[in-house]
């Protein structure tokens, strides 16, 4: 199964994390899963630069589990985990 992968230039991609990455949104999405804003920070992080490097988890529940696995494997080897 390969998915196309997208093509972003330096700028876009600063430019879309800092849409995406909103501090007080961030905040307010730590306090509401309960857990630390640098956990939700990273894991924005990887979200964001998973759907950069062309993964998506909306098409099927393959392409979801695909993601979501990098994604928890990311955050688990930067020994951030749920608490």
């Amino acid at each position: 199964h390969i998915m196309e992968k997208k093509h972003y230039t330096g700028a876009e991609t600063i430019q879309a994390l800092t849409s995406i990455i909103q501090e007080m949104q961030a905040r307010a999405q730590a306090e509401e899963y309960g857990h630390s804003f640098i956990r939700e920070i990273a894991f924005l992080t990887a979200h964001s630069m998973l759907h950069l490097l062309g993964y998506d988890h909306v098409n099927s529940a393959e392409e979801e589990k695909i993601m979501f696995t990098k994604q928890e494997n990311i955050l688990q080897s930067m020994g951030i985990v749920r608490k």
